[in-house]
């Protein structure tokens, strides 16, 4: 069977030539097929998705004035393995695979791994090298293969409590600081990038805001790895103290935490946020619609330089406000869309065991 097997079928993945690391996240690979012909794929990251730049061809026969690939010769077409095989390559150097390996792909047993927060790779695009049209078969049959992906029962959580405590390998989750532990957690990731990395001084870095404020905690599988603060003010919410580790940077961990931080102010009815940006990092930042502002200033605290920005955002259609139902009110902070220990509680009878005198025994 094996040598049957082996003279048909082939497992396996575009050799990888030359693979490139933008400092702002996108990856781009020169890939070479099994027959030796060079293409290319690129992954690029933004705020909210991650898309994959997938060649069809190696080559094209178009003439398109506004692209390189338009002023090659077409060598051939990319069969459905060499299509299929770069989203493959992509995941594995993206640590994309449920449970961090190809074990156990079955629907029912990885559903629960499957979602948009636990994913770098949300998009792909037949976009690379070629016109995929004509080569419509192979792309046609790529994607069956590539395509066929359950939601997961995370992707239904809010962006904010996605970490339960059950981190897949490299799966990427949010969750909010509800005890001193996680608190101590986030403490410890901004010592790490704050004060080891950026010489902030112990008493800059911990300025007596962290009592009064949420946190927020990213996990990369079970590992805290970056941290994010807001502070509620009247009428706008400020996002600050965005920290992610050295070691975890590649991954796109603070774009979550980001938009996890905005969606929780959304569901507290904000629409105006309001932070401090590093001027190095203002494209990061506008990438989640915020915005230097006329009359905005230009700060310069702990050693480096800073301005002003801020963002509109849509009020969630489901914010928390006087009307709703006041059990959703008492709720765990972070988890209105879940029961509440408060709220099983009414089941019991009204006893006002503090206030009614007991009869003496």
């Amino acid at each position: 069977m094996r040598p049957w097997l082996a003279e048909r079928f082939v497992i396996g993945r575009p050799e990888v030539v030359e693979a490139q690391h933008s400092t702002d996240g996108t990856r781009k690979w020169l890939l070479r097929t099994a027959d030796g012909h060079d293409f290319e794929m690129v992954f690029i990251p933004d705020a909210d998705r991650g898309t994959l730049c997938v060649s069809s061809q190696v080559g094209c026969t178009l003439n398109c004035t506004f692209c390189h690939t338009g002023t090659m010769k077409l060598v051939r077409n990319l069969t459905p393995g060499e299509i299929v095989g770069q989203v493959m390559l992509a995941r594995d150097a993206l640590g994309e695979w449920p449970k961090g390996s190809m074990a156990g792909l079955g629907d029912d047993e990885d559903a629960g791994h499957y979602s948009s927060d636990g994913r770098l790779l949300t998009n792909i695009v037949m976009m690379g090298m070629g016109e995929p049209l004509y080569n419509f078969d192979n792309v046609k049959a790529a994607h069956l293969n590539v395509l066929k992906r359950g939601g997961g029962a995370k992707a239904s959580l809010p962006s904010y409590d996605r970490y339960q405590g059950d981190g897949v390998a490299k799966q990427i989750s949010v969750t909010m600081a509800r005890s001193i532990e996680d608190v101590m957690r986030v403490i410890t990731v901004r010592s790490a990038v704050y004060i080891s990395e950026q010489e902030c001084p112990y008493l800059e870095e911990c300025a007596g805001n962290d009592f009064c404020a949420t946190h927020l905690l990213g996990y990369v599988g079970n590992e805290p790895a970056g941290c994010i603060r807001i502070r509620y003010f009247a009428d706008f919410a400020k996002i600050e103290r965005l920290a992610v580790r050295r070691e975890f940077r590649k991954t796109r961990l603070s774009f979550h935490l980001v938009r996890a931080a905005i969606d929780l102010c959304r569901v507290k009815g904000y629409r105006t946020l309001y932070g401090h940006a590093q001027k190095r990092l203002v494209n990061f930042w506008s990438m989640f619609g915020f915005e230097e502002f006329e009359g905005g200033q230009d700060l310069v605290f702990s050693d480096f330089d800073y301005v002003e920005m801020k963002a509109n955002i849509e009020r969630h259609p489901t914010a928390i406000s006087i009307g709703i139902d006041p059990y959703v009110i008492i709720r765990t902070e972070g988890r209105w869309h879940r029961p509440g220990i408060l709220e099983t509680s009414k089941n019991r009878p009204v006893t006002r065991p503090s206030v009614d005198a007991k009869e003496p025994a």
